[in-house]
């Protein structure tokens, strides 16, 4: 038997665990503007399942919200919207359109 809860007065099956987001806060990284892009994308992309970090921020660099990474200056933002979309995505955080207010930052618009 499933564990249940009660919500809005009516019994309700417990949702099940969702898979943990993996990320990482940083204030500079080993790598230059140049070649951060580069060189986090090949680094996040060789893991896979549990191993795998979902978002990078390096506030000196930008920030991989893979596939994108965002330009330096938009580097906390881009990470907060990401994170928050995600955490939309999972049901656990408000339904609000993130890609609203990221359309207005270049670093949404690119292409990776």
């Amino acid at each position: 038997m499933r564990p249940t809860l009660i919500s809005a007065g009516k019994l309700h099956s417990a949702v099940r665990p969702q898979r943990v987001l993996g990320g990482l806060l940083a204030g500079s990284s080993v790598w230059g503007e140049a070649t951060f892009a580069d060189s986090i994308t090949r680094c996040v992309a060789g893991h896979k399942g549990q191993e795998r970090l979902d978002l990078v921020c390096c506030l000196e660099h930008g920030t991989l919200g893979y596939p994108q990474v965002s330009s330096p200056e938009e580097s906390l933002i881009f990470f907060i919207l990401r994170l928050l979309e995600r955490l939309r995505a999972m049901g656990t955080a408000p339904a609000v359109d993130w890609q609203e207010y990221g359309r207005s930052l270049g670093s949404f618009r690119k292409r990776t």
